[in-house]
């Protein structure tokens, strides 16, 4: 509120970002979508900068609750945010995120050829891959049964991820199938 009473529409929308951080799942997108809002329909640059953060956290809510469709309008929304501002390493996390959508939307083949996009031009030597993308990886041709050349890729985020000590202390499950992936395939 002292933010809209001083015309402030940026700390407006970072104090609903922020507090769509510390509420729970329903409460929260409904403050990221009054952020959103207030992007949209104000005339004030700086306001803007927000498109990127907020239409990530509304897609990942979306895709939370399997609403597939929406959340990947939200991440295409992202997406070209960040193609306008060129900003890394927004890019090309946004670029995994709706390839990643749709991969949470049976669009295998589609995931798959942006996921390798993103790493012959991130990772063009093949070395550094990020974990997540090598994840990503693994489970687009996992779903697709190619099982061997899985394998590669989820021995790579199994690497990766398994130095992240968030991961480790809690995602335990999730680091034990990579490696039981990498091992199998």
């Amino acid at each position: 509120d002292a933010a809209k009473r001083v015309g402030d529409d940026y700390l407006t929308v970072d104090t609903a970002h922020m507090l769509a951080i510390v509420s729970e799942p329903g409460e929260a997108l409904d403050w990221d979508l009054l952020g959103f809002r207030i992007v949209s329909e104000s005339k004030q640059e700086k306001a803007g900068s927000w498109v990127g953060a907020l239409s990530n956290n509304i897609a990942w809510t979306y895709h939370d609750i399997g609403d597939f469709a929406t959340a990947l309008s939200y991440f295409e929304n992202g997406l070209e945010y960040r193609r306008s501002v060129g900003k890394e390493p927004g890019l090309r996390i946004a670029r995994w995120a709706v390839a990643r959508c749709k991969r949470s939307m049976g669009r295998y083949e589609e995931a798959l050829a942006e996921q390798r996009a993103v790493m012959s031009e991130y990772f063009p030597d093949g070395t550094g891959v990020d974990g997540y993308l090598a994840e990503e990886i693994g489970e687009c041709l996992l779903a697709l049964d190619r099982r061997d050349e899985s394998r590669e890729f989820f021995t790579i985020a199994y690497e990766a991820l398994s130095k992240d000590e968030w991961l480790v202390k809690n995602e335990g499950e999730r680091l034990e199938r990579l490696r039981r992936m990498g091992d199998e395939g």
